[in-house]
């Protein structure tokens, strides 16, 4: 399960140095240290490369003063969790489980910890939340910020009952809706590219990290919904700011292509393609949008369009 990386390096002196292989992401607080980020790489780019072997190569001090730095271990083959370590008030921002957690040593001069069902991990310069971000799959940068989000968590079943209102109900645990970045505006409204023919699979949403429910029919989401002659399902969402509008997009799967629609919403709908960057919606917009894509209605609600399960034929 290798997350989608972006970073922001919009500023004069980036805080961090990132160092990001496909097991491992380092994050160092301190000047570029060539000879170290090098033992670094080698040690976290080789074949079986674990938390513990890059911990040895990494000093907890540097010119007399204490390192703060993080480490990041992916999950391997089928384990799930993923593994944290900070050192010297390096911090990170985490939702597992649907929960927020800030991770950082508080007791002592390093804290390790290891959480499932991880979908999101934020590390640096609050304020870089509006600067553009940047892709990364493997390499050395230097950074403000850094965003690792998980998304192959996958449909246990498909979910045919109706969400009831305490089902959809705000829990207080978002994505991290502090660190969505400004979207942009898309230039003009497309019409959604949807390929016709039967579904051969079931897409599934989560709102706000709960547990995943199946798109079987279209959905509305928004402060009190209003389902339409043609049905479906309503879903509410608590707003207490009213950004959400009562009715305010709708989430439908079409063959095998899952469509989201702004429904003329007040405040918009703002998304998130994988190894894309945040979008607007226009009003009345329609997007044909992939598994993994995130969904941000206001208020700190944020739909995230889970993968597709493969269904038995003739369902």
């Amino acid at each position: 399960m290798n997350p989608s990386i972006r970073y922001s390096a919009w500023t004069d002196s980036p805080d961090w140095v990132l160092l990001v292989t496909r097991r491992i992401v380092v994050a160092l607080n301190s000047a570029p240290d060539h000879a170290l980020i090098s033992r670094l790489w080698s040690t976290a780019s080789a074949e079986g490369a674990t938390v513990d072997r890059v911990l040895d190569v990494v000093p907890a001090e540097v010119a007399g003063s204490p390192l703060p730095f993080a480490v990041v271990g992916m999950p391997v083959d089928d384990d799930s969790g993923v593994s944290f370590f900070v050192h010297a008030g390096a911090g990170l921002d985490v939702l597992a489980s649907g929960a927020r957690r800030r991770i950082v040593a508080e007791s002592g001069p390093w804290f390790r910890t290891r959480l499932e069902a991880v979908s999101h991990v934020a590390l640096g310069d609050p304020a870089q939340i509006h600067a553009p971000a940047l892709p990364l799959t493997e390499g050395v940068v230097r950074a403000a910020r850094l965003d690792m989000v998980f998304a192959d968590e996958r449909l246990t079943q498909p979910r045919t009952g109706a969400v009831s209102v305490a089902e959809a109900a705000h829990d207080g645990h978002t994505v991290l809706r502090s660190d969505l970045p400004r979207p942009r505006d898309l230039a003009a409204p497309d019409e959604p590219a949807v390929l016709g023919g039967p579904r051969t699979l079931m897409y599934g949403y989560r709102l706000n990290g709960s547990q995943p429910f199946a798109l079987d029919v279209p959905h509305y989401f928004g402060r009190n919904p209003k389902l339409p002659s043609a049905g479906g399902r309503v879903v509410i969402v608590q707003s207490s700011t009213k950004s959400v509008s009562a009715t305010h997009v709708k989430i439908e799967q079409l063959g095998d292509s899952v469509v989201v629609t702004d429904l003329k919403s007040t405040n918009g709908t703002s998304l998130i393609v994988p190894d894309s960057s945040w979008q607007r919606l226009a009003a009345g917009q329609s997007l044909v949008v992939p598994a993994g894509t995130f969904i941000d209605i206001g208020d700190g609600n944020v739909i995230e369009v889970m993968p597709g399960q493969p269904l038995e034929p003739g369902r």
